[in-house]
């Protein structure tokens, strides 16, 4: 094993190799193929094995992928167990949604509530039981797939020109959409011609091979490799909203989430998260969701309902706007469609911990000496809404990295994304030590600004949450973390979330690595959305300015 780190060869496996040290001999080849990683040579990992192989033949061959071996990774036990815990929930959300009940009736009032309450099986979708409440946030689909984001940036786009043929297109669609039906089947028949027209692409009415059939399924993308195809938008129509105590847009979320957990879509399921468009339509209303499946399924409304019907001899100007969305839709397909033609991986990887649709799709950023290229290997958080990741230089497409103290190859990075970050405080501190090396933060995606990708340094220490009492006292936590503390309020700069996860023990010295909130004195706020399991200081407040004092009560709590 010479290959050089970021590379991929192809493996041989006698049939009758030792799979196991508990297993006597005679020895069998595994049924699973992870038994095999641990008697690989260092630095490598089971991507997948080859298909097409026989019961006769002497040899499995497999897939390895050869990992940087310049710096090992630090917590590897911890990786493992992360990656494969995303793996068994993977697993227990494809088994689980083939034999669940129809997407059309998991959607229904009662029987979606029990659902979100249910770990097994619940979707990321933001909706929780009251009575029992769990955690469905999820990072932003738009991290997973460039198509969400192009999308979303057009509709954003004040300059984007819509073509003046779709207007009239448009117009007669919200026409016809006005109208009340006496049925689902006339509705989406009558709808369904113009809808085509004004997405520029076909949908179709489809039948998954357990019966059950989104009202339409479009863009089947023939796969260049192979003659397989993928479905990457699927409809939903409800006569009405609301009718049969269903949200269409959960229906489509249902929807989508069945059909690509069926044996027929193994081999795009395999290779990817299976990016998909949702349109949701409920009487004279739609709504556009983007979907993703990672360890379970992530599904965000990427836009507000909005009215599809005609009030007033007056629409000249909703026409329009109505026009740009269904334009920026119809690029966005378009984006997708290239994307799994040209992007797709050219093998299966679902025997891989570490696979790419437990990550963003993102694996680079910008630098003084030319594009940094990472590979992720861990969540750095278990959570649903981690977007905290760990990651690993390597080897760029294009040309290998120029070594240098920010950017060696092999060097361990943590990648995150964020809504704002203040990179004044982070850097400040960095250059005291009391902070880990900011290599970069800017647009995670072009034309988003809202969201962005910081790259730092990957510290190995601790969290003070992970220190004991004895250790806090005997490391002097509060009139340390004072000092840091000082710097900021000393330079005009409010920190705001000053608990222990946040604060690292490195070598002996404490650093701060969570910058989100922080920001100027009188004008750094808190977010709007505040846990409300935190025994926060008197005075904060979602949305409410973040003061000295509320730092120096969090500092005395450490104490």
């Amino acid at each position: 094993m010479s290959s050089a780190p970021g590379q991929l060869q192809v493996y041989k496996f006698k049939k009758e190799a030792r799979i196991s040290q508990e297993t006597p001999p005679p020895y069998a080849f595994p049924a699973d193929l992870h038994d095999i990683a641990d008697y690989l040579p260092g630095g490598t990992e089971l991507s997948s094995l080859l298909p097409r192989l026989s019961e006769q033949d002497k040899y499995y061959h497999g897939i390895i992928f050869i990992n940087s071996t310049s710096q090992p990774t630090a917590g590897n036990t911890e990786e493992k167990d992360v990656l494969t815990e995303l793996r068994n929930v993977y697993n227990t959300t494809i088994a689980q949604s083939r034999i669940s009940q129809t997407p059309s009736e998991i959607s229904k009032s009662a029987n979606y509530r029990r659902n979100q309450a249910t770990k097994e099986t619940l979707l990321l979708d933001g909706r929780y039981d009251f009575r029992d409440p769990a955690n469905t946030t999820a990072p932003p689909v738009e991290i997973y797939n460039p198509a969400f984001s192009q999308f979303l940036a057009d509709i954003a786009d004040p300059t984007l020109e819509v073509p003046e043929e779709l207007i009239p297109k448009v117009a007669k669609l919200m026409d016809l959409a006005s109208a009340i039906y006496n049925a689902e089947d006339t509705r989406r028949t009558k709808l369904q011609g113009p809808l085509n027209d004004v997405l520029d692409c076909a949908l179709a009415r489809v039948t998954n091979s357990d019966g059950t059939a989104p009202d339409g399924t479009g863009l089947h993308v023939l796969i260049k490799m192979t003659s397989k195809a993928a479905a990457i938008c699927i409809e939903e129509y409800k006569n009405e909203y609301g009718e049969g105590s269903t949200d269409v847009t959960t229906q489509a979320s249902f929807s989508m989430q069945r059909m690509w957990s069926l044996p027929e879509n193994d081999f795009i399921r395999e290779r990817c998260c299976c990016p998909t468009f949702l349109v949701a339509i409920g009487g004279p209303w739609i709504g556009v969701l983007g979907a993703v499946l990672t360890h379970k399924s992530i599904v965000q409304r990427l836009t507000d309902l909005a009215w599809l019907g005609l009030s007033t001899p007056l629409e000249e100007q909703r026409c329009i706007r109505l026009s740009k969305l269904f334009y920026s839709l119809a690029r966005a397909l378009h984006r997708l469609r290239e994307w799994y033609n040209t992007e797709l991986p050219a093998f299966p990887l679902a025997a891989t911990p570490s696979h790419p649709r437990f990550f963003p799709s993102i694996t680079s950023y910008p630098s003084p000496s030319g594009n940094v290229f990472f590979r992720y290997l861990r969540p750095l958080e278990r959570d649903n809404a981690c977007v905290a990741f760990l990651a690993e230089i390597v080897e760029g497409p294009e040309r290998l990295l120029e070594p240098s103290k920010t950017d060696e190859q092999g060097q361990l990075i943590v990648i995150k994304f964020a809504a704002r970050y203040c990179v004044e405080a982070h850097e400040l501190l960095a250059d005291m030590g009391m902070a880990p090396k900011l290599f970069h933060c800017g647009q995670a995606q072009p034309r988003r600004p809202g969201l962005l990708l910081i790259a730092m340094e990957y510290l190995s220490g601790t969290t003070v949450s992970g220190l004991t009492a004895d250790q806090r006292q005997s490391c002097k936590v509060q009139s340390n973390v004072g000092n840091i503390i000082k710097v900021l309020h000393d330079n005009s700069l409010v920190f705001g979330d000053l608990r222990t996860p946040n604060i690292m023990y490195v070598n002996g010295s404490f650093k701060l690595i969570d910058f989100d909130w922080t920001g100027k004195e009188g004008e750094a706020r808190y977010p709007p959305f505040l846990s409300t399991g935190i025994h926060w200081p008197p005075g904060v407040q979602p949305s409410a300015l973040i003061t000295r004092e509320h730092d120096m009560e969090l500092l005395r709590r450490l104490g």
